[in-house]
This record gives structure tokens, sequence and C-alpha cells, in this order.
């Protein structure tokens, strides 16, 4: 991500109403955006403290938090100095933590403080030292343990430009940039590697066949730790030079006030998301003029649903995608004009490969297969 062109000054995350956190980060009382100029500014802080704590290319950083500023300056600054960002659902408890921890070979641990009524500082305080390799724990939001780390912390060493470009150019497009954790429903959890090159080809494949603009402003309420908000949200937006409506986590009325005071255009989410944000009674009088794009996947899509979402958002498209891993975006799509017919299609069937994309049903590489 460059701050550059005309672009650098835009806002790239819209925070204002949504309730996330970005204390140290913002631009001043009141400040509710965050330009592209700012962000990139504030994740060369990053690198240079994990630098200071011996964090080096190939390392394994874990991250265990909502969406927040913090999360994604956490990925973007471990990012350009080659280390490995390990994300963790917020949710997961003992048993998932020491497995991931331990099979990642993680040497940091970022982990917001508190979830709802449950006391992550104290939770992880009660793991050491089953994770060995785990040297340092940062905790975001309030104290943490004796010895623990803060945010402030690692923003106190000052960057040194000279040693950051050192590192910043030992990175190749074939390193490891993520390791995602499947769910283990089946066994224990797999983690799924992901390299800088393969999150930047989907992401782009992705805004390409969905046209997205700069003028564009994404709902980012799907997890960051999770391709769908970190490829398809955060990276897709970057690669059109568009803005994201970051909020902490999904909820139907707090999704809803984003798209009216925020003015999105790209609303994103899974069938149950579509269904509790149509079942508000506000919803009828919403304004939602704003949309142009509707997103929709993580599994199928009734017809009646894309129906009732076709009519809900009159001005909108239905893109349903379909992604086939943990390590992937969303290399299948359908974009469906409002109609009975496309809507039952596109309920059935992704309909079409992101361009560059390897399509599964395809020798080589395509474009469209429909």
């Amino acid at each position: 991500m460059r701050a550059q062109g005309d672009r650098a000054d835009s806002p790239f995350l819209r925070i204002g109403a949504a309730g996330v956190p970005a204390d140290g980060v913002r631009g001043g009382e009141g400040a509710t955006d965050l330009s592209y100029r700012r962000i990139h500014a504030e994740s060369d802080r990053v690198p240079a403290g994990l630098l200071a704590l011996g964090v080096r290319r190939g390392h394994r950083v874990a991250v265990a938090a909502p969406n927040s500023v913090e999360w994604l300056l956490t990925w973007l600054g471990a990012a350009k100095i080659g280390a490995v960002l390990v994300t963790l659902n917020v949710a997961y408890r003992e048993r998932e933590f020491v497995h991931m921890l331990n099979e990642s070979g993680a040497v940091q641990l970022v982990c917001v403080d508190r979830h709802g009524d449950f006391d992550l500082v104290e939770f992880v305080s009660g793991l050491r030292p089953r994770p060995p390799t785990v040297e340092h724990v940062l905790f975001l939001g309030g104290p943490g343990f004796d010895g623990s780390l803060s945010w402030p912390d690692l923003l106190a060493a000052p960057p040194d430009p000279d040693a950051l470009a050192s590192v910043v150019a030992q990175v190749r497009p074939s390193d490891p940039a993520v390791i995602l954790y499947t769910s283990g429903t089946t066994g224990e959890p797999k983690g799924a590697v992901l390299t800088h090159a393969g999150i930047l080809a989907s992401a782009a494949a992705q805004a390409t066949h969905l046209g997205q603009r700069p003028d564009d402003v994404m709902i980012g309420h799907l997890p960051l730790n999770h391709v769908g908000g970190m490829t398809c949200t955060v990276v897709a937006t970057l690669f059109a030079g568009g803005s994201i409506a970051l909020l902490p986590a999904y909820h139907p009325r707090r999704a809803l006030e984003a798209v009216a005071g925020q003015r999105v255009s790209i609303f994103v989410g899974v069938p149950t998301t579509y269904t509790m944000l149509l079942g508000l009674p506000e919803f009828a009088d919403a304004d939602t003029s704003t949309v142009r794009m509707c997103v929709i996947g993580g599994s199928n899509v009734e017809p009646h649903l894309a129906r009732r979402i076709l009519d809900a958002f009159p001005g909108a498209r239905l893109g349903c995608r379909t992604p086939r891993s943990a390590r992937s975006g969303a290399p299948t799509w359908c974009r469906s004009r409002a109609g009975r017919w496309t809507a039952r299609r596109c309920a059935r069937t992704a309909g079409g490969c992101s361009p560059s994309t390897r399509c599964p049903t395809r020798s080589w590489w395509s474009t469209r297969c429909r």
C-alpha cells in the first residue's frame, strides 16, 4: 500500500460511527476517517516496534481481536517486514489457542484484553508457558499482566527509515504472509498458508470482476481473521482505491446505520447476515440508495432470499461468491440483474470465474466460464 497520487489523502477507513477503537491512531479530537497516507505512515511505526522486539522475516505474529484499526495495522506492519500473521478467532478458548500457537510457532501474540464478559488477560496468563515459543504478549485496550506489553509500548520504538527499507527489500511475493486456520470440524484445525502474491492475485481478481471503484465504500463487518474480511474486503478495497466502513463485528442495526451514515455502496455477508438485516423493523425506512452491489456467499443461497435481496436493494446487483477453501478469496462469482430467473440462477450456481483465477472445471486460466 502506497500513499501517493490523488488517493493519498482520501479516506481508507471510515470509523466515525463504527464503534471501532483507534487510540493513538486518530488524527485528532473528533477525527472519523483515516486516509491512505495516514494508514501508510502508522503502519511504518508497527514494524519498527516489531523489529525492536526481535521479530524478523518469517517469524509468526498471532493476533486475536475483533476488527479494529490496531488489528489492521498489526497485519500491514508485519507484512512489510516479512513476518507472518497468524489469525486467531477471539472466541477461541484453551484448546484452540494452545494448538494454533504451538503449531504455528508464534513468537508474539497481540490480543484484546476483554471480549464481552470474557477476560482474556487472565485467560492468556493461565496459558503460560504452554505455548513456549511466545516471547511477548501485547494487549489491546486495558492493562495486561506483569511483563506484557501495550499498544503504545509497540509504537514507542522510533522508526529507522533506512533499516526498515533494508528489511522491506528482502520480502518476496512468494513469501508467506498469513496463516489462517480451518475450523477443525473433522479433526484438528489446520493452518493454511497464504503468500503475498496469492492474496494480491485473489483480491485483484475480485476487484476487477466486480468493477470496484475508488468511490466505493465497502461494509467492513466480516471478520479480519477470515479471507472474507482480509482478502475480499481489505485488500480488494486497497486494490480499487476505495474505502471501508469498518465495524468490530456484524450486528444488523450497526450495519444498517453504517449503510446510511457512511454511504456504503458494496454490502457483503453470508445468507444469515441478509436474513437478519432484512428482518429489522426499521429496514423499510432506511436509506439504502447508495448500495449498488450486494455480495453473498459462504453457503448456498436460496432463490427466495436472492429475490428478497434484489427487492430490498432495487438499485443493486447481486453477486454470489463461492470460496473453495481457507486459502482463497472468492474464485467463482455470479453477477445477477434484478429478475426472478437470474435470482434463481444466482442462488444455484456461482456461474463464472474471476479473472486470473484458476477455474476448478477448466484446465487453464479463465476469465469467464459461463
